[in-house]
């Protein structure tokens, strides 16, 4: 699994190897009409996915609880482990942030990320990522709330600050995926 969402490869190769590596690519590929894609697609696909971003949706102060990663948590490992205590004493605790993934309604709205988010004249977060998504026909949000804020009732009246910013459900947010 890439860091996309599909299965892929990514390839290291030495600077002076590039081109040819390239090259190469481009024509194995010739036949499966292959096409560069840029960051702003590969971001897109991974925001899509839901797939976290270190200093986007994940950082120092996110513990993988809020940040949706409690699977690739293992706490009964029989080794220790850096923040192993810290991860034990917040387990079960009441979140103080949560990841939702929200879906403008509009497709023609395009946000960069950073947009505020205000729910009934109140600031109650902020865009981290956010990119086109084929499969929605929109754009995808990700970002992090205060778990008293992350409520659906809450994530379905909260807008972005842009004008066209609005997300899918009418002028409303709709979380589509919780992590």
């Amino acid at each position: 699994m890439s860091y996309v969402g599909g299965p892929g490869f990514e390839l290291y190769v030495p600077i002076e190897m590039a081109r040819h590596v390239y090259l190469a690519l481009m024509e194995a590929g010739r036949d499966l009409d292959l096409k560069d894609a840029g960051y702003y697609a590969l971001d897109a696909l991974r925001i899509e996915q839901g797939r976290r971003a270190w200093g986007a949706e994940l950082g120092p102060d996110e513990t993988p609880w809020e940040a949706g990663l409690a699977f690739s948590v293992k706490l009964d490992k029989p080794a220790d482990f850096i923040g192993k205590a810290a991860l034990l004493a917040s387990k079960g605790q009441p979140l103080r942030k949560k990841l939702v993934t929200l879906v403008f309604d509009q497709p023609e709205a395009f946000a960069w990320g950073g947009e505020s988010i205000v729910l009934k004249g109140e600031l109650i977060g902020e865009i981290s990522s956010v990119g086109w998504s084929p499969l929605a026909g929109a754009c995808v949000a990700l970002r992090l709330c205060t778990q008293r804020r992350c409520q659906p009732a809450a994530c379905r009246h909260a807008r972005t600050h842009r004008a066209l910013g609005r997300t899918r459900g009418g002028d409303a947010a709709r979380p589509v995926a919780a992590g």
